[in-house]
C-alpha cells in the first residue's frame, strides 16, 4: 500500500512540475537594499542602522562583550555561503567566514541583551526581538557581511573577529517577491508561491506533514503565528504568545537526516519538504524557503509608532492555517509540547510583507 501511494505521489508531482514549472530567480539576481547595519566589534561600540543606504545612522544598541574568535557552528551552516548571514533569528545571528574540516561553517554570532558570552559571540544590549534579533532591522539568510579596513570594505568571508573593527550587514531582499507560500500539510502536498501579479510557482512537495507543537527556543520573543527564524535547513514558526515557548519547524529532505534531527524528526513537530523532482537535490540553503525571502519581523512596538505604524505592521510576515480544509485563521496560541495540536492542519501558508504590492 505504501508503495502505490509513494507512486501516486510522485506521479502527481510530476505532472504538477510540468503544468507549473517551479524555480524561484536566485537570490543575488534583481535584488533591493530594504536597510543596513553595523557594530563596532568592541566593548561599548555602537549597533548601528540605516535606512538611506548608509547615508545616515541611528543607534539601536551597543556591544557588551565583542567576538574574538570562530566556532565551529550548527549543521546546516554547511549550506551557506563563506562571507553571509547563516542564520536570522529572534535570539541570534549567525554569520558564516568560513569552513571547518567536518563540512560545517565557522561562525560567529551576535546574541542578545541576557545571553551568555563566549569568544565567538557578540553579546549585546539588544532585547531579544528587537532591532536585528527579528525586528525592525532583521536580516535575510545569504545577506552579505563587509569589514571595514584601512583599504575599504572587504568581504568577512575568511575573517576572524578582532576588537575594535567595524562590521556592516547590507540587507537585501529580491526584487520579485511573492504575496504568499501555502504548504498542503499532507503526505505529498505542493508548496507554493503566489505572487501580486496572479502568477504561481510550485516550490517544493511534504514530505511528512506537521502535527504538533513542541518547545523550541527563541519563540518567546515573537509571538503567535511569527517566524522566529530561517537559516538554510528551517523555518522556525511560533505558535506561542510572547513570553511562552512553543512552535514548529519546517525543514528540507536532507536536514531531516541531521545527527541531531535523526530522532527528534519521528515526533510531530516538524514538516519535512522536498524537491517537486526527487532525483533533484534537497532543497536546504535554497531560495525563497531556506534563503534570501523569509526573516523573523515582529515588533509589538510598531503599533505605538505614530507616524510609521501602518509601514511597519506591513513589513512582518504572519503565518496562517486552514483546519479541515475550512476558511483561513490565525494559528492557535499552543505552548509547550502537544503532539496532535495541529493534526487537523489541512494547509499553512506564510503572508508575507507588503513591498511588492
Amino acid at each position: 500500500m505504501f508503495r502505490g501511494a509513494r507512486l501516486a505521489v510522485l506521479l502527481v508531482v510530476a505532472w504538477a512540475a510540468a503544468a507549473h514549472p517551479g524555480g524561484v530567480t536566485a537570490a543575488g539576481e534583481d535584488t533591493l537594499e530594504v536597510y543596513r547595519w553595523r557594530w563596532e566589534n568592541a566593548p561599548g561600540g555602537a549597533v548601528e542602522a540605516s535606512e538611506d543606504g548608509g547615508r545616515t545612522w541611528k543607534q539601536v544598541g551597543r556591544v557588551v562583550r565583542p567576538a574574538v574568535a570562530t566556532a565551529v557552528g550548527f549543521t546546516a551552516s554547511r549550506w551557506g555561503r563563506a562571507g553571509t548571514v547563516v542564520a536570522s533569528g529572534a535570539n541570534a545571528v549567525h554569520v558564516k567566514v568560513g569552513e571547518a574540516p567536518d563540512g560545517r561553517g565557522l561562525i560567529f554570532t551576535l546574541w542578545p541583551r541576557g545571553a551568555r558570552w563566549a569568544p565567538h559571540v557578540v553579546l549585546t544590549d539588544i532585547p531579544g526581538g528587537g532591532a536585528i534579533f527579528g525586528g525592525r532591522y532583521s536580516a535575510f539568510v545569504g545577506n552579505e557581511v563587509w569589514v571595514e579596513a584601512p583599504e575599504g570594505m572587504r568581504p568577512a568571508a575568511g575573517w576572524t573577529p578582532t576588537v575594535g573593527a567595524r562590521v556592516v550587514v547590507v540587507v537585501r531582499r529580491p526584487a520579485r517577491y511573492p504575496a504568499e507560500v501555502e504548504f498542503e500539510n499532507r503526505f505529498g502536498g505542493l508548496v507554493r508561491a503566489r505572487y501580486p501579479d496572479g502568477s504561481e510557482e510550485l516550490l517544493a512537495v511534504v514530505l511528512r506533514p506537521v502535527a504538533g507543537v513542541g518547545r523550541f527556543e527563541g519563540t518567546q520573543y515573537v509571538g503567535i503565528g511569527r517566524v522566529r527564524a530561517n537559516h538554510p535547513g528551517v523555518i522556525d514558526v511560533s505558535t506561542s504568545p510572547v513570553g511562552q515557548v512553543g512552535g514548529f519547524q519546517i525543514i528540507p529532505r536532507d536536514h531531516a537526516h541531521s545527527p541531531e534531527l535523526v530522532g527528534a524528526v519521528l515526533g510531530t513537530q516538524w514538516m519535512v519538504v522536498g524537491p517537486l523532482n526527487p532525483l533533484d537535490p534537497s532543497p536546504q540553503g535554497t531560495a525563497p524557503l531556506f534563503s534570501a525571502f523569509i526573516a523573523p519581523r515582529y515588533e509589538a512596538d510598531d503599533l505605538l509608532d505614530e507616524a510609521e505604524w501602518q509601514l511597519r505592521v506591513a513589513e512582518r510576515f504572519l503565518v496562517m492555517c486552514r483546519v479541515d480544509a475550512g476558511s483561513w485563521q490565525l494559528l492557535p496560541p499552543l505552548v509547550g509540547r502537544q503532539d496532535a495540536a495541529l493534526l487537523r492542519v489541512t494547509h499553512i501558508k506564510i503572508l508575507f510583507p507588503l513591498w511588492s504590492r
